[in-house]
């Protein structure tokens, strides 16, 4: 089951990267933290509170498809291994 989740985790990093969207969430923090040059705009908190907003928008309705099209698959695959036990 473990390595289930690890391989699904491994794979849905890999396509993230692939298709650029972690090359541009880097830019996004980038241009949140210009736009917000005051330390005062600029928290820990509020960067990760906007950024986790924009990717969570921003990932590809392909990667999402794909993803939920392998975990659906392990869920399957974990119920028959445990009907059989």
């Amino acid at each position: 089951e473990s390595g289930h989740k690890d391989r699904l985790y491994k794979e849905l990093a890999q396509s993230l990267i692939d298709c650029g969207w972690r090359d541009e969430l880097k830019e996004h923090c980038k241009e949140v933290m210009k736009e917000k040059k005051s330390t005062s705009e600029l928290s820990l908190e509020a960067l990760t509170k906007e950024v986790i907003v924009h990717a969570q928008k921003s990932v590809p309705d392909s990667v999402k498809a794909n993803f939920f099209d392998k975990l659906k698959e392990a869920i399957l695959l974990n119920q028959s291994g445990e009907s059989e036990d």
